[in-house]
């Protein structure tokens, strides 16, 4: 499974966010949504991907490395992708 990144302009409690490809990396940003809580990312809720949106229905595991928030989703029609949110960057990519 290939996951991409995805960059996030906040507005409230939700990102938005454009297509747009890297030349360097081919790799996609991507729209998503989050819940923001007591900070941003608190937790992602969905994300567009391949013109379609994904709704998470689970966040099986979460974790921290330096400037990265990692999380392991599974969408209501129950595939998986993890997640990255690189916060030095302001951008989301999904990993494999």
């Amino acid at each position: 499974m290939l996951l991409l990144p995805m960059s996030r302009l906040l507005t409230g409690t939700t990102g938005n966010h454009q297509f747009r490809v890297s030349p360097m990396t081919q790799q996609q940003l991507l729209q998503v949504k989050c819940y923001s809580g007591y900070a941003y990312p608190q937790r992602p809720e969905s994300f567009v991907w391949l013109d379609e949106e994904h709704r998470i229905s689970t966040i099986e595991k979460e974790w921290r490395e330096p400037n990265r928030r990692f999380f392991r989703v599974v969408t209501e029609d129950e595939k998986v992708f993890e997640l990255c949110y690189n916060e030095a960057q302001d951008e989301w990519w999904l990993t494999h």
